[in-house]
């Protein structure tokens, strides 16, 4: 039964890579659309990534951040120092953008550590940068020019043991919080080990990862459904657990339930419910699935996975954004390709690749954390739209 998995599994992995090797003639800065049935996606937004791989780099293919259309034309592109996991536009037209370590492991060993967050405005100019030691995976906006930052913060085994009863790690490492005004002032923090005690996980839970929370997604929501105040909602991706987290007060007002999250990425909220990535990995053959929960039930009220079973996923990264009802963009950050979805149909997929990305070099396309949406009326106010 699991060699039939398995055939199955890596037959239609292949089907994916001979459907891209099929679309081989490549131009500059361009997004290829590899499949599509019907064009539903109106022309009213755009979509920011920024590729991923340090070690495919060439001073030809320097690392950027990329704006661009669903048809595949690039409308502003920033040129940054050094690979980010991921980046984002403020209100005020400025890129933030969280830049990966020069080395990796310099201090908790995750390939995934970043240490500048630099600030770049629409002419290309790096404005400012502020060095962060061990930050993680995202950070989000605030208003009044504040920022909210994840890092890494070592926790020691007894700590472990409050939330991973039977974890064997004399130590390891969980998140943090911190918001900073005005780029490098901090005005605030939060971190796991003051909340070990309220943090639920399923019965049997039995990983025991370094990276105890690994957390990957942040939004600060400005009105929580549960309490109605300030909050945070962070994806807890080795707990499988999301979370509310009431600002300023640092309470937890809500965790995810019993929704079957499994390595999940990208949580955000729409000021009714929570749509997520969920990697899916505790499956027998793995195969993501978006899921949309309602806080105050803490229920599930949407699913999808797609018939291409394990060749349409990915098990390190991932996101998704709701640009329609029930119409979807899902970023498989590891195939460098961006699935749209809509009423449960895969009506597009979109390869990133330049002519300067050498198939030699990586056979499918530039990988990327995840996709972040704006709306054209956004990029207008922010003066990026000409």
């Amino acid at each position: 039964m699991q060699v039939a998995a398995n055939t199955l599994k890596y037959k239609a992995l292949i089907f994916l890579i001979v459907l891209f090797y099929s679309f081989s003639t490549f131009s500059a800065e361009k997004v290829f659309k590899v499949l599509s049935k019907a064009k539903h996606v109106k022309e009213n937004f755009q979509i920011l990534i920024s590729p991923y791989p340090p070690s495919l780099y060439t001073p030809k293919h320097p690392p950027r951040a990329i704006l661009l259309t669903m048809d595949g034309r690039v409308t502003k592109t920033w040129t940054l120092p050094r690979p980010a996991i991921i980046s984002k536009i403020r209100d005020d037209g400025n890129l933030y953008s969280l830049l990966l370590t020069e080395k990796e492991n310099r201090v908790t060993g995750n390939p995934g550590e970043c240490d500048q967050l630099i600030v770049i405005n629409s002419k290309n100019q790096v404005v400012n940068k502020f060095d962060l030691k061990a930050s993680s995976h995202d950070f989000t906006f605030l208003p009044e020019n504040k920022t909210a930052v994840l890092f890494f913060e070592k926790m020691a085994g007894s700590e472990i043991k409050k939330i991973i009863k039977n974890s064997t790690l004399d130590f390891g490492y969980g998140d943090k919080i911190k918001i900073f005004e005005n780029g490098d002032k901090e005005i605030w923090s939060w971190s796991l080990k003051d909340h070990l005690g309220e943090i639920k996980l399923e019965d049997g839970y039995k990983d025991s990862n370094l990276f105890v929370s690994n957390s990957n997604s942040l939004q600060y929501i400005p009105v929580n459904p549960i309490s109605k105040k300030p909050a945070f909602l962070i994806s807890m991706r080795h707990l499988d657990i999301l979370l509310m987290i009431e600002y300023p007060s640092g309470n937890i007002v809500w965790q995810s339930q019993g929704g079957g999250l499994s390595r999940q990425h990208d949580a955000t909220f729409d000021g009714k419910n929570v749509l997520v990535f969920n990697n899916n990995l505790h499956t027998e053959i793995p195969n993501l699935q978006l899921q949309k929960i309602d806080p105050i039930g803490n229920s599930i009220v949407y699913k999808w996975s797609p018939k291409f079973v394990s060749a349409l996923t990915t098990s390190t990264m991932g996101g998704v954004r709701e640009i329609g009802p029930g119409h979807f963009l899902v970023s498989l950050s590891n195939q460098g390709l961006i699935m749209e979805v809509n009423d449960g149909q895969i009506v597009g997929s979109y390869l990133i690749r330049t002519k300067n990305f050498e198939v030699k070099e990586w056979p499918l396309g530039e990988p990327f954390f995840r996709l972040e949406v704006y709306q054209d009326s956004f990029l207008n106010k922010a003066k990026l739209l000409h």
